[in-house]
């Protein structure tokens, strides 16, 4: 819940997914 709530978690109809945001708070680029 706390990552959802700071955006770096998002929930769609086919479960959790990973936010842009995450990524570019890990410093990593999107598969």
């Amino acid at each position: 819940p706390y990552l959802m709530q700071i955006g770096l978690l998002s929930r769609t109809k086919a479960g959790r997914i990973v936010t842009d945001a995450a990524y570019t708070h890990l410093g990593l680029k999107k598969p």
